[in-house]
């Protein structure tokens, strides 16, 4: 199975780490009577462990852009992060190249996100733009841990500096 998903888009992007874990983690054996005594060589179909419907609500997440949600509710600092490999968000041609000569790559769902990405979050109090990751596609965190990663760290401490510079001004204010 991790063969048959490093070869295809997007999977093909991940780190070996990450690709080891999605595979170990995110995808079971189902059982169809098989008797596999008589062929360890052949392969057993596997499923994602995530139900259907869990999986169909991620999907219809898509059908309004985030920047239409209900932001005013939203207090705490975010940071919003995106790709910047457009083509990488699986449309019509499923990730991969269009064919030479042929029609431009139409873009996927997951490469709206990267332009309602801003829009999000200026429309959040404390929303803010993490510098996009330009040879990033739909699995980013996924491609590159270590970038994605410092990125949240970095943010993380900004956040915490200025709750902890609100705090002392409050404080001095009540003396």
């Amino acid at each position: 199975m991790r063969a048959s998903l490093a070869a295809k888009p997007p999977f093909r992007e991940l780190c070996p780490e990450a690709l080891d874990l999605y595979v170990q983690t995110q995808l079971e054996e189902v059982d169809v009577g098989l008797d596999v005594s008589t062929s360890s060589s052949t392969p057993r179909p596997v499923r994602l462990r995530c139900a259907p419907e869990v999986e169909a609500e991620y999907f219809q997440a898509f059908s309004r852009p985030p920047h239409a949600w209900q932001h005013e509710r939203v207090r705490c600092p975010v940071a919003l992060a995106c790709g910047g490999a457009l083509g990488r968000g699986l449309g019509e041609s499923g990730g991969k190249a269009a064919p030479a000569g042929g029609p431009p790559q139409k873009e996927g769902p997951h490469d709206a996100l990267a332009a309602w990405a801003p829009l999000t979050a200026r429309a959040l109090a404390r929303g803010e733009m993490v510098p996009p990751f330009a040879r990033l596609g739909h699995l980013g965190p996924l491609e590159d841990p270590d970038a994605v990663g410092g990125a949240a760290a970095a943010f993380f401490l900004r956040a915490e500096a200025a709750t902890a510079s609100a705090a002392a001004t409050t404080a001095r204010s009540r003396l």
